[in-house]
């Protein structure tokens, strides 16, 4: 099985693309999924890495020339201080990557200890058919396109992206586009999944 994450898909907006033996799941992206692509995006390794490189070689510069030309040049305690503003912005954004990191897994935490905590409720039928609820509820279903539906593919380049047009047997048309080498496993998945639809 074969899954991507993140396609564009029109009409339908971002979507997880999960191919089969039978067919292919489109499942709507759900919004801690787009929380979790925004937030990897905003602190990726390279930009964590670059951020502290800077705050290091800056938070040197300003201490060892920065403060002592601005105190030549008269300025108040507060106009120094408000120079260094970028630096500290820098501070916020690297804690606030921090935090956002370590949430994870102190609420991982917090979930294990009310669950050892509950334990013994689960002797309870109605305990356990609430909880058994509450799990269907969470998990996202997709809707599954089995191969008979396809009625034909076109695959062409788009603006850095691959896309793939999907015709259906009903009449529908979707056209899914991701980018890169997920772009790559999009063509692939759909030209392995029905080659003798495919065009393009």
């Amino acid at each position: 099985m074969t899954m991507i994450r993140a396609v564009n898909a029109n009409p339908g907006g971002r979507v997880d693309l999960t191919f089969g033996p039978g067919g292919f799941t489109v499942r709507r992206e759900s919004f801690l999924d787009a929380t979790e692509r925004r937030l990897s995006w905003c602190y990726s390794t390279r930009k964590v890495l670059v951020a502290v490189a800077v705050l290091i070689i800056g938070g040197l510069l300003y201490a060892q020339l920065g403060i002592p030309v601005m105190e030549d040049c008269g300025l108040s305690d507060r106009q120094i201080a408000l120079a260094g503003l970028p630096l500290g912005a820098l501070v916020a954004y690297l804690l606030f990557g921090l935090l956002l990191a370590v949430l994870g897994e102190i609420v991982g935490w917090i979930v294990l200890g009310v669950m050892v905590l509950t334990l013994p409720l689960l002797l309870i039928p109605g305990y356990r058919r609430w909880l058994g609820s509450l799990r269907r509820r969470g998990k996202a279903k997709g809707a599954f396109i089995a191969v008979q539906q396809i009625a034909g593919l076109r695959e062409q380049p788009y603006a850095g992206e691959r896309a793939v047009t999907v015709w259906l047997a009903g009449g529908a048309v979707v056209e899914y586009r991701a980018r890169g080498a997920d772009g790559d496993r999009l063509a692939g998945g759909f030209r392995a999944l029905a080659p003798h639809r495919h065009a393009g």
